[in-house]
């Protein structure tokens, strides 16, 4: 099919001349005369049997059967004859312009085994980075097949990052540019990273110490500022070895979706417990809604969101009854009988104290235009 390109796009800008692409075998393949794709050119046979150019007058058309009056030209790629182009008409006329096409056809298929190449490369990569999301120990030595085949040097320990964009439109293609951009400055390394663009994502495996990180996500976001593109990027811990690879995968994922921090480090140990407070407030949603469900039966609605707010103190204040009293502004007895309220639902204790680490105490609370007197 490229082949076929090649020929219909030069016979035009060479005044419609008559173009053959032969094989290695001197078989025409592709030709701007359609009738001849499929015989043998032996002009062609002779090219690839010599390697050198060969000009055919149309005295020496007995000598070559199947082909015509014409220049015919080796085409060389990556220090291989792959092929023979040829052009018809008076040798003379046409010698210079046959070298022309010469280096034009190679240029085409240079460039078209690139992409392939490169396509290649691409698909390779994306099953390696499957193959390190479900490693299992009979992987290991696939996994160390492509690593080596792709060229790559990876050393633990590595570091996984995703780059979520935030705006559902044009994602791959907003994507791709960035992923291509980190590379042209050098911030990501064919030999070095493995990286996919996979739904709203940028997935990375990267060896970098914590201060290249930090250069590396402010140098992203600087990127994608330009890009008008508003991102965030989640930071694993170190990752020692393959076995945790999912896992941190996974986690960093997780991170990026749901926190809002724009750039989310996974190895700061607040950082972390947030993210896993987060992760268990979306996980045990039902269990949230029981509870405050639980609490809505023993206390009126106007009172729950006093009690809530008073809760919130009291774990703010590491439940130091007089700290969290005296920022109510209200007495200690007051701060604790609106609690034995609230601790009379079975299980609820915890919860709070869970909430008010992670801050989600106030999707709780109830709309209200006074402040009822509780005791």
């Amino acid at each position: 099919m490229m082949a076929g390109e090649l020929v219909n796009a030069t016979s035009q800008l060479m005044d419609c001349k008559i173009i053959n692409i032969m094989d290695k075998n001197g078989i025409i393949i592709a030709s701007s005369n359609k009738e001849r794709i499929g015989s043998l050119h032996m002009g062609a046979v002779e090219v690839i049997r010599t390697g050198k150019e060969l000009l055919i007058s149309k005295e020496m058309l007995p000598r070559y059967a199947g082909s015509k009056e014409g220049c015919n030209m080796p085409i060389i790629l990556r220090g291989e004859l792959v092929g023979v182009i040829g052009i018809k008409g008076n040798p003379d006329d046409l010698l210079e312009m046959a070298h022309l096409l010469k280096i034009y056809a190679e240029k085409y298929f240079e460039l078209e085994h690139a992409i392939n190449q490169s396509i290649v490369e691409k698909e390779l990569k994306n099953k390696l980075f499957t193959m390190f999301l479900t490693f299992n120990e009979n992987d290991k030595d696939d996994i160390d097949l492509l690593v080596e085949s792709l060229g790559l040097r990876l050393v633990f320990p590595l570091r996984i990052l995703v780059i979520r964009y935030q705006k559902s439109a044009e994602i791959d293609l907003k994507l791709e540019i960035l992923a291509s951009k980190l590379r042209e400055y050098g911030l990501l390394s064919d030999k070095n990273d493995i990286f996919n663009c996979e739904g709203a994502n940028i997935n990375i495996i990267k060896d970098s110490d914590k201060n290249e990180i930090n250069t590396f996500t402010d140098k992203i976001h600087s990127i994608a500022k330009d890009m008008n593109m508003q991102i965030r990027i989640a930071v694993s811990p170190l990752v020692y070895d393959l076995f945790s690879i999912h896992r941190f995968y996974t986690r960093a994922l997780s991170a990026a979706k749901y926190m809002n921090e724009a750039v989310i480090y996974l190895d700061d140990t607040k950082t972390l417990l947030d993210y896993m407070l987060s992760l268990s407030e979306r996980e045990n949603k039902d269990f949230i809604k029981r509870k405050i469900s639980e609490l809505e039966q023993n206390i009126s609605k106007e009172d729950l969101d006093l009690c809530l707010l008073t809760a919130k103190a009291y774990y703010e204040n590491d439940r130091h009854v007089g700290a969290a009293a005296e920022k109510l502004y209200i007495h200690k007895n007051t701060l604790m009988n609106r609690m034995k309220r609230v601790f009379k639902v079975k299980g609820v204790e915890p919860l709070l104290s869970v909430m008010a680490y992670s801050g989600a105490f106030p999707s709780f609370h109830h709309r209200r235009t006074t402040s009822p007197s509780v005791s």
